[in-house]
């Protein structure tokens, strides 16, 4: 048995109901399939602007609530006519079934770009951190990521998780994923060659939040700004854009803003910040 090998007996799901919404659901319908295969489907929307923003799709094969792909959401966050990449892993990963080969080929053959920015959540947040660097992202942005999901870094972690949420399928079916990877390229989100692009990590405070977020503020690589929330679930993007500041606080992402105007922008949406760590302070 693995370490954190899951005692319910899931070992078959049925096809997902999120992945056939993802594939056909109305929000995508201005999107080209650029590639598709049983690891990875990428979707393309080209637009006018010189920018273009990579959105890495979480576990659930969806954006994170409040991520919107239309112009006006574009031009909230400072890339007016963006054209925008979705890149979904539909083996649930974190990275490690994905072709890079393929990826950046498809990636280089759907445009050249005056700037990149990738953004995601959750598992998107940690293959946004693993894969925007290849795909010359100059910016990234993660809300939620896991630092790791492989037993060496977090064994007690998933036993957490399987215990509290017991009866959450999507949760078990989750973390099954991440048990039945065979091949790691990633174990964690250091395990990538240096990368100088700005990278900026937000958590909320649920516990296996918090304990993702503690590997991420002891890990000896420094990253642009890394922040945790009080009283904040695992989808913190949700709560951002329900408290109308998530556009203003990716856009300062995006302009490279320090670490203490994007607590100022968390502070003005009725956030605490309990902890923040910024390259500058490394």
């Amino acid at each position: 048995m693995r370490p954190f090998a899951l005692q319910k007996n899931i070992s078959q799901f049925p096809e997902s109901i999120e992945l056939k919404r993802f594939i056909q659901t109305s929000d995508y319908t201005e999107f080209k399939t650029l590639h598709e295969c049983n690891d990875m489907l990428i979707k393309g929307m080209k637009n006018t602007g010189k920018d273009c923003l990579i959105l890495f799709t979480g576990a659930a094969h969806r954006l994170g609530k409040g991520i919107e792909i239309n112009d006006d959401w574009l031009d909230k966050i400072g890339i007016k006519n963006s054209s925008v990449f979705l890149v979904s892993d539909l083996k649930k990963s974190w990275s490690n079934c994905i072709n890079i080969d393929i990826l950046k080929n498809t990636f280089y053959s759907f445009g050249r770009f005056d700037r990149t920015i990738a953004l995601g959540t959750s598992m998107g947040g940690t293959n946004a951190l693993l894969l925007g660097p290849s795909l010359g992202a100059e910016t990234i942005i993660a809300f939620g990521p896991q630092y790791s999901m492989h037993p060496d870094y977090v064994s007690q972690i998933i036993q957490d998780v399987e215990r509290k949420t017991k009866r959450n399928y999507f949760v078990l079916s989750t973390l099954k994923a991440a048990e039945n990877i065979s091949n790691w390229k990633y174990k964690c989100v250091d395990d990538l060659p240096y990368s100088n692009a700005n990278e900026y990590i937000f958590f909320g405070d649920s516990f296996h939040d918090l304990a993702q977020a503690e590997l991420f503020f002891n890990s000896e690589v420094s990253r642009s700004s890394c922040i945790t929330l009080q009283h904040v679930g695992h989808d913190c993007a949700a709560s951002f854009s329900e408290k109308g500041i998530l556009e203003e606080l990716v856009g300062l992402c995006i302009s490279r803003s320090r670490t203490n105007e994007l607590v100022n922008c968390l502070n003005s949406g009725g956030f605490v910040v309990a902890q923040a760590k910024s390259r500058d302070e490394s």
